[in-house]
């Protein structure tokens, strides 16, 4: 998920505090392998085309983030898991 988002990240010229390699994104990665932590994975054909993290808190979850293979992009693939 952290690469394919990073890659969209690049071809869009944006930026982020937290998917740049550092310390945020270590602290995120951390986060998600935690007891808390979530990775959801819609997968075709046997390979994942959609990531979420998220995270459970109590009884209810947070979507943090999700991204999913630019070449599925016409299908909705982000929408479907979500």
């Amino acid at each position: 998920a952290l690469v394919w988002k990073r890659e969209w990240l690049t071809r869009s010229a944006l930026s982020s505090a937290v998917i740049d390699g550092g310390a945020w994104e270590r602290a995120l990665r951390a986060c998600a392998s935690g007891p808390a932590g979530r990775i959801g994975v819609l997968s075709a054909g046997g390979c994942p085309v959609s990531i979420e993290i998220g995270f459970v808190q109590g009884r209810g979850y947070v979507s943090y983030l999700g991204a999913f293979d630019p070449d599925f992009a016409r299908f909705s693939v982000g929408s479907e898991q979500i």
